[in-house]
């Protein structure tokens, strides 16, 4: 399985997940404007910037909580339910942008 490499970033009060292409990585340009372009369900905004070579995708987690935070507490059915839900809407919705499934990170 691929390795991916994450940063996090603190800009005033937002928080950003950076991932930064390397240069093997090949960008599908349809996915990548629907994906900066457009509010997608459960998905969080994501920004493409690019300086001189490097390219980056910043994610903005400002107002999230990690899953493994809330699933370190005590949880109900409901709740569990209500994030699974949430993933497999999510995964469905790509479909309505046009973004392949096999191109999703769930990690």
């Amino acid at each position: 399985m691929d390795q991916y490499c994450f940063s996090y970033e603190n800009q005033g009060l937002n928080t950003y997940l950076v991932y930064e292409f390397t240069q093997e990585d090949v960008v599908d340009s349809v996915t990548l404007g629907m994906i900066t372009n457009n509010k997608i369900e459960g998905f969080v905004p994501v920004f493409f910037t690019q300086m001189n070579a490097s390219r980056y995708l910043r994610y903005d987690i400002s107002a999230q909580v990690p899953l493994r935070q809330v699933l370190s507490d005590k949880i109900k059915k409901k709740q569990v339910i209500s994030i699974l839900l949430g993933i497999v809407s999510a995964v469905e919705e790509t479909e309505e942008y046009m973004i392949e499934q096999n191109e999703l990170l769930l990690d």
